[in-house]
């Protein structure tokens, strides 16, 4: 893969990007004071968590908020992609909090790449994913969407709600900074090799670190290969709302 330099991650899990006043959404629900907390990292641990051993996950059909673009990843565009899809998320889960309606921790960032190592960096397509609670509705968006540009003026009609089941898939952890990266990608297509698998998509990276208080050496990135398997049907991103 070519070299890339970690992304941005706004204050996460302390504080949002971008404060909203909280949208009126899901006024349909009921209120709940013992609303569970969804956490992906504990509810899904074995798509947000692990270590240097090569291991086969399957990733089931989720909910994401995703934005697509066009640059490398240290640029502008990707910068205010990054920007965006948390200012969308971490408004969307103060304003169902407050209603009493859904409770969720911020996910991790990830990003879908679909460069090749030939293309220049200013080429590079790319798709940044947080994933969301299914609850959270393309109507709950509108709203919250509407309450961000009135009050902080961000923009985030390009940030989608939809589906993906990535499917089965060769998973490993990269520790260090992104310009390393190739050997951990060269690790998973060597085992590929060694166990006659085939890839299928592009390639998946879930940024577990925050590169502003981690120093590169020690940045974790989950690296993950899709395979192809005989129930391939929906390994790729759909329905967008």
């Amino acid at each position: 893969m070519p070299k890339r330099q970690s992304p941005t991650i706004p204050d996460s899990g302390r504080k949002p990007a971008a404060r909203a006043k909280p949208a009126k959404s899901g006024a349909r629900r009921v209120a709940r004071a013992d609303m569970p907390r969804i956490d992906f990292r504990k509810s899904h641990h074995d798509l947000y968590s692990a270590t240097a051993k090569l291991q086969i996950v399957t990733a089931e059909r989720a909910t994401f908020l995703a934005l697509d673009g066009v640059g490398e990843p240290d640029g502008d565009a990707f910068k205010a992609g990054v920007e965006r899809i948390f200012a969308l998320a971490y408004t969307a889960k103060l304003s169902l909090n407050k209603l009493g309606v859904l409770d969720f921790d911020i996910s991790c960032l990830e990003c879908v790449w679909f460069a090749a190592p030939s293309e220049p960096r200013s080429a590079w397509r790319w798709r940044l994913l947080l994933r969301i609670p299914d609850e959270i509705s393309s109507s709950d968006l509108s709203q919250i969407r509407r309450a961000l540009k009135d009050s902080k003026d961000i923009d985030t009609a390009k940030v989608v709600r939809t589906t993906w089941r990535e499917g089965r898939a060769l998973q490993t952890l990269h520790v260090g900074a992104p310009d390393s990266m190739p050997t951990t990608y060269a690790r998973l297509n060597a085992e590929t090799r060694a166990r006659s698998l085939t890839l299928q998509g592009p390639t998946h990276e879930v940024y577990l670190s925050d590169p502003r208080t981690v120093a590169p050496g020690d940045q974790k990135t989950i690296v993950r290969l899709p395979l192809k398997s005989t129930a391939a049907k929906g390994a790729t991103a759909s329905a967008k709302a």
